[in-house]
């Protein structure tokens, strides 16, 4: 649902926009980190690599700590962190990418939705 609103040109800076703070910054970065397409991606890149460590570690019989590091537990961590912090950091990220986009486009976006509200209430209704 946040797809349309990153997709929006941000204003430029001489619109009386006021300046991001760093932390606005990390949040937006760290957000867009947890989305959900961003956690698909995480599983078919990192899916094969554990695999294949796994198979390394059995076939060498050692355990070493950067291979069980590198492309298991840092793989592992990503994809926990994206999945928990998701819900925390998706609502703050929102309001903030909403903030950067112009005004017009955020309300066509609006009237969209709200299009698409009353087309699915007349199709429920059967007409």
């Amino acid at each position: 649902s946040y797809c349309s609103v990153l997709k929006l040109s941000p204003l430029p800076m001489g619109s009386g926009q006021q300046r991001k703070r760093p932390f606005d910054q990390v949040l937006v970065f760290l957000f867009k980190q947890t989305t959900p397409e961003r956690r698909r991606a995480l599983i078919i890149e990192d899916t094969p690599q554990g695999i294949f460590a796994l198979l390394y570690l059995v076939q060498m019989g050692q355990f070493p700590f950067v291979v069980i590091v590198n492309n298991l537990a840092l793989p592992l961590g990503r994809l926990l962190f994206a999945h928990c912090m998701y819900p925390v950091l998706a609502p703050m990220a929102a309001n903030l990418l909403v903030e950067q986009c112009d005004p017009d486009a955020v309300a066509s976006i609006e009237c969209r939705r709200r299009l698409a509200g009353e087309f699915l209430e007349a199709a429920g209704r059967g007409g």
